[in-house]
């Protein structure tokens, strides 16, 4: 068995929604390091991730950011973030504000007018902050004019000089970086014991060169080989074996990732029983051309009218659809059939698609259970008549009748 590990630079929503489960990126690895537009001989660094999860804050990391001066008070560079470049690029975006009102630097009692955030350089000069994913209801004077969606390229740039009260070195650089929709998200898609398990797929942001650490379903004895396994063209393998007497149930799975070092973990990994066919040499198999409907989902005998009741049912919502089969056990022919969507019982109730079946050899009946709407129906073991649909609702997920 293996567990392939995926990442992709900009994965569309729809495969997050496939997957079904997500968690916050990994810390990306950083790109753009800035493009001075003044003072870029101070010795001043700044780096931006190379791509920006939608929604999530932007987190950027600088050194040698001190003010110049020898005034006595803290060294750090007070620094104005704003939205855009001043070499023009989303030169509208510059004057945007945060809707709740200005930013306050510390210490200060009025806030900073056209800034969108700020940062406070330690007395070295370095910082690491989480700047806010600006949107268009989180910004003001004026509003954001869109939602910067995935894929979209954008700039941040900061400033230093007129700030910081008592003087601060002059600088203008700004850095860039690309919108992605990426998220961590472990999906099994299927689980079994003792046969092949399926896939576990992680997306991740995490740039070439990293590499999965660990791989475990906490609670049962799972086996992994092959770690470290690196991230080579966005896949790693990890290869792991369920034992036969593996406890079924669902587990928590933990990822743990290097470069950049994250650890995650998702509940509800299911391990199913093996579904593999056997003792088939033991049956005698037979056949019918008939065209049933496909989704066969359980059979009932009756004694009384030598049948074979089977119920097939597929689909959900407006597209779910069954059939009621009434067939001869020795050799299959359809005796009878009812199409539930096409019928109304004696109080013009419309049929529903059967799931569970029971026969009422006593009173000549046949009950079916209509498990996505849970209500339950009974027909004539003669000739498949409605006589009863109960309303939807009746019953909560009714599966078997006894």
């Amino acid at each position: 068995m293996s567990t392939s590990l995926w990442r992709r630079r900009r994965v569309p929503a729809a495969v997050v929604a496939v997957l079904g489960l997500s968690l916050a990126a990994a810390a990306p690895a950083f790109a753009d390091t800035g493009t001075w537009l003044n003072g870029g001989t101070s010795g001043a660094t700044v780096s931006v991730a190379v791509a920006v999860i939608q929604g999530d804050s932007i987190h950027l990391e600088g050194t040698g950011w001190t003010d110049g001066t020898d005034d006595g008070d803290a060294d750090g560079s007070w620094i104005a973030v704003k939205l855009g470049a001043a070499c023009g690029v989303e030169g509208a975006n510059l004057t945007t504000e945060p809707a709740s009102g200005q930013f306050i630097f510390p210490g200060q009692t009025s806030g900073t007018a056209s800034v969108w955030s700020g940062v406070v350089a330690g007395d070295d000069g370095d910082f690491s902050v989480d700047i806010p994913f600006p949107t268009t209801t989180n910004t003001a004077n004026p509003v954001l004019a869109s939602d910067w969606s995935a894929g979209t390229t954008h700039h941040l740039q900061l400033l230093t000089g007129s700030v910081k009260p008592g003087g601060d070195a002059v600088r203008s650089v700004y850095v860039t970086f690309t919108v992605s929709s990426d998220t961590i998200a472990v999906s099994t898609s299927v689980g079994t014991r003792g046969a092949t398990a399926g896939q576990l797929t992680v997306t991740t942001t995490a740039a070439a060169g990293s590499s999965v650490t660990g791989v475990s379903f906490d609670g049962t004895s799972v086996t992994t080989t092959g770690l470290p396994a690196a991230v080579t063209d966005g896949v790693a393998t990890v290869g792991y074996s369920i034992p036969a007497d593996q406890t079924l149930g669902a587990y928590p799975v933990t990822v743990t990732l290097a470069n950049p070092d994250a650890t995650f973990t998702l509940t509800s990994q299911k391990i199913s029983p093996d579904a593999t066919t056997f003792g088939v040499e033991d049956f005698t198999l037979l056949s019918d051309d008939e065209d049933i409907f496909q989704g066969l989902y359980q059979s009932a005998f009756s004694t009384a009218q030598n049948a074979l009741y089977a119920t097939a049912a597929a689909g959900t919502g407006t597209a779910e659809d069954g059939y009621l089969y009434k067939l001869d056990p020795d050799t299959l022919e359809i005796l009878a059939s009812v199409h539930p969507q096409d019928v109304t019982d004696v109080d013009g109730v419309a049929g529903q698609a059967p799931y569970g079946v029971g026969v009422d050899d006593v009173n000549g009946t046949v009950w079916v259970t209509n498990t996505r709407t849970g209500a339950v129906a009974v027909c004539d073991a003669d000739d498949l008549t409605l006589l009863k649909q109960y309303p939807a609702g009746t019953i909560s997920h009714p599966r078997d009748v006894v």
